[in-house]
Parts: C-alpha cells; structure tokens; sequence
C-alpha cells in the first residue's frame, strides 16, 4: 500500500505494538472519531499502511 513518515495524527486513540515471531513490527492505531483501526508495518523509514478495519481483530490474521 502506502508508506509514510508517520502515523496521522487522527488515529490517537490507543494502539497496539506486535512484534510476530519472524521479527516483523506491526503497530495497530485506532482512529476514535471515525471507528476504525488501521494495521501498519513499521520499517525502518516509516510505516506501510497494511489494512483498515473495524475490528482490531480482523487485523493480526494479515500480518505476514
């Protein structure tokens, strides 16, 4: 998807670090206003935005 510099500053509600056993880091934000969790890889540059959901659940089953 996209990568960016950082995560925006409308996804301020709380997240969640995960680090899967292969050491890939994903972070987890939460956007409270609009309802919606967005699951980024963190890269040494920045983040590549993975997927959006409304259930942080549905996120862990595509981290790779």
């Amino acid at each position: 998807m996209s990568i960016v510099k950082q995560i925006p500053k409308s996804d301020n509600g709380h997240g969640v670090l995960y680090t899967k056993s292969n050491g890939n880091v994903y972070q987890i934000s939460n956007n409270p206003i609009k309802k919606r969790f967005t699951l980024w890889k963190v890269l040494e540059n920045g983040y590549e935005k993975i997927s959006t959901s409304d259930n942080p659940l549905n996120l862990y089953e595509k981290c790779k």
